[in-house]
């Protein structure tokens, strides 16, 4: 019997990482579901293997902070849902995006970021990363048209950003990074592959907060890197000196998750687009973000770059206007709502949503803030796998206490 890899992404959500995939089994009838590793330590029988498996050799395992093979299986099995080379897990999205940032970034270089970015991304760079002589520039879409400055080294963006959903035009940042000798490095967390594969669209890494829609179920915590191995590598030397790897455990749930991958974004997708229709036309609503409409401002980059739809993730406006609105505006909603949750996080299968001022973009300055469309007023709505229905009728019992 042949063990062929499948071709299509639903079969490769289903079995990647898992049977004869599991590295370091050696087993003629491997288990369908791939075991956990419960390990610190690994037994090392020759000199040669130890020596092997400290210069980076990802299938020699000694250290589970170093490498460990429930992890590896998931590194593997998210690299085929990308269409990449290799895949580095961490400890969370945060503990990728900094691996890969301080592995390619220096005293000296410039950093430029689309100026929607995720808030703690926008910490991470603003309040750290300057502080080891990295330059920082956040620019709009037409400042990066016009040429990144002078020593850049990378350029950072997300397809759909947190939260607003501003859709970047990814095959033309490309362009303009590789004519500046800078990385494309992208933020994928909210279109995962189902809808976005970046490195088709020119990027030269993807970083994912697996926390959200690759576990999908809120019981874990972690991120990945993924790319081709020459760079995938030097990200993976950072997290281990940081000591930012993943849990078996967090892998083995975050592989799980990866199983139903492709059957809950599809839920997500179809849910997203219909409350986004239905928030759009509703009185108490002042704007609705979602680039699956045509009033988006970047509705037409977004059927560009995405496939399957437009994602699961929606911010809408509350009115701002006088002593009742932003965060009156807000607690009232909220106060109305009977089965979405509140959560500062996404992509749960539950409904939940998000104060994007009080929570992931609180660090950011007033100004900051109100330049990227983040008032108190501003709902991030993470849409479940609910019947669109139910979720409707709740929000319309958030909307009718405002």
């Amino acid at each position: 019997m042949s063990h062929e890899q499948p071709d299509s992404f639903d079969a490769t959500c289903v079995h990647a990482g898992a049977g004869p995939d599991v590295p370091g089994l050696g087993m003629q009838t491997p288990p369908l579901s791939p075991p956990i590793f419960q390990a610190s330590v690994f037994d090392i029988p020759t000199l040669d293997l130890m020596t092997r498996a400290f210069v980076d050799d990802p299938e020699i395992y000694a250290y589970s902070r170093a490498g460990n093979p429930t992890v590896r299986a998931l590194e593997l099995a998210v690299a085929r849902l990308e269409g990449a080379e290799d895949a580095m897990a961490a400890a969370s999205g945060m503990g990728a995006i900094s691996s890969v940032l301080l592995s390619l970034l220096s005293a000296g270089d410039r950093l430029v970021t689309t100026t929607n970015i995720y808030g703690n991304t926008r910490t991470l760079i603003d309040k750290h990363l300057s502080r080891l002589g990295i330059r920082i520039s956040h620019l709009q879409p037409e400042q990066i048209e016009a040429g990144l400055p002078e020593g850049t080294r990378v350029l950072y963006t997300e397809p759909l950003s947190n939260p607003t959903l501003v859709a970047a035009d990814l095959p033309r940042l490309a362009e303009i990074a590789r004519a500046a000798g800078a990385r494309l490095v992208v933020d994928s967390t909210f279109t995962t592959p189902y809808l976005c594969r970046p490195l088709e669209l020119g990027a030269d890494l993807v970083v994912h907060s697996a926390t959200k829609y690759f576990g999908g179920h809120g019981d874990l915590i972690a991120g990945l890197a993924v790319g081709p191995k020459a760079l995938v590598e030097p990200a993976r030397g950072v997290m281990r000196a940081v000591g930012s790897n993943l849990a078996p455990q967090e892998a083995w749930l975050t592989q799980r998750g990866l199983r139903t991958l492709h059957l809950r974004m599809a839920r997500h997708v179809e849910n997203g687009q219909v409350v986004a229709e239905w928030l759009a036309g509703q009185p108490k609503v002042a704007a609705t973000h979602y680039p699956g409409l045509a009033s988006h401002p970047t509705h037409a980059v977004a059927q560009r770059i995405l496939q399957h739809g437009y994602g699961g993730m929606i911010a809408f406006d509350l009115p701002s206007d006088g002593p009742g609105g932003g965060r009156a505006a807000f607690e009232r909603f909220l106060g109305g709502l009977s089965m979405i949750r509140m959560a500062p996080s996404l992509a749960d299968v539950g409904t939940t949503i998000s104060a994007p001022a009080f929570t992931s973009h609180r660090g950011l300055s007033p100004e900051d803030r109100a330049a990227q469309g983040i008032g108190e007023g501003l709902v991030r709505l993470s849409c479940g796998i609910e019947a669109a229905g139910d979720i409707i009728a709740d929000l319309a019992r958030g909307l009718a206490a405002v």
